[in-house]
């Protein structure tokens, strides 16, 4: 019955994850689970094109410009803050405000170069986001020097 139940709205037997005597398929359900996960992620990709100039929302390796605890915990930004905290010792041992901008530059290269990282910052409209210039990506980097800069000072 319930079968027949399952044709009338087109589920035949075949695509179905089990046998008739309700033992599973094998190998049927890591398939599907791969096809799900493939399917999420395409349209993740789709939502995440560019509209315009503005993307609806930031992947989980981009970095986010804003203020406060929901930006720097984003995935990106932790990332972010991990390349910075390596990288804090060449920062140091730099000498001139030339060779802390060419650390903050390799910083923000080494993002974009090894998780395919975008800078963002949140539309005025608020309706997207949009990708910043290498410049201010920099920028972003170097306050993140000086902020550990600071907290080493306060500790």
């Amino acid at each position: 019955e319930i079968q027949y139940a399952l044709n009338s709205y087109g589920i035949t037997q075949q695509t179905l994850p089990f046998e008739s005597d309700g033992v599973l398929k094998p190998g049927l359900f890591d398939r599907r689970l791969r096809e799900l996960h493939d399917q999420e992620h395409a349209e993740e990709e789709a939502h995440a094109r560019v509209l315009g100039d503005l993307t609806p929302y930031p992947l989980e390796h981009d970095v986010v410009l804003g203020r406060g605890s929901p930006y720097q915990k984003f995935p990106g930004n932790v990332q972010l803050q991990h390349l910075v905290e390596a990288s804090k010792p060449d920062h140091d041992r730099a000498s001139s405000r030339v060779a802390k901008t060419a650390i903050s530059v390799n910083v923000v290269k080494k993002m974009q170069q090894l998780h395919n990282t975008r800078f963002l910052k949140r539309d005025k409209s608020e309706i997207g986001w949009y990708v910043v210039d290498d410049d201010i990506a920099r920028e972003k980097v170097a306050m993140g020097f000086r902020n550990l800069a600071r907290k080493g000072r306060t500790n």
